[in-house]
């Protein structure tokens, strides 16, 4: 029992350095820098009902497009579940929109389809509501 609980302790551990390392990398806004170090080549994301993204290319060129449009992004872990295969997060995201002096706080969940020792993910689900930061887009572009 001694050994399970060990190696489940070392596990998450390796998650919550790589999701610092992760969030870090996030927040320097840079799509290609973020992508190559933690997505594998044919990775794919999905962002709740929305079309799945798939490969790099494609994942550069989204969170490019996202980050084009924020100043900051901060993250604030709530709580990680670490499984053999997957990490699940429940976590708060800061955001300021270009233009706009406002932070936006959203929570949401992740799902990052990883073994903790492995560097890249495979898949990336994430769940949250997006509507204040969409709404805040849409009136900066209204200006």
């Amino acid at each position: 029992m001694m050994v399970i609980t060990k190696r489940m302790s070392q596990a998450k551990q390796e998650a919550l350095e790589w999701l610092e390392r992760f969030h870090e990398v996030n927040s320097f806004l840079n799509a290609e820098k973020f992508v190559t170090e933690f997505f594998t080549e044919d990775a794919v994301m999905q962002y709740a009902n929305n079309p799945p993204v798939k490969g790099h290319h494609d994942l550069i060129q989204n969170f490019k497009a996202n980050f084009d449009q924020v100043d900051m992004l901060e993250h604030e872990t709530e709580h990680v579940d670490v499984l053999p295969d997957r990490i699940y997060q429940t976590i708060y995201v800061s955001f300021k929109i270009k233009g706009d002096p406002e932070v936006v706080r959203l929570r949401g969940l992740r799902v990052f389809h990883k073994a903790p020792e492995e560097q890249k993910m495979q898949r990336y689900d994430v769940f949250a509501d997006i509507t204040p930061i969409m709404e805040k887009i849409k009136r900066r572009q209204q200006v």
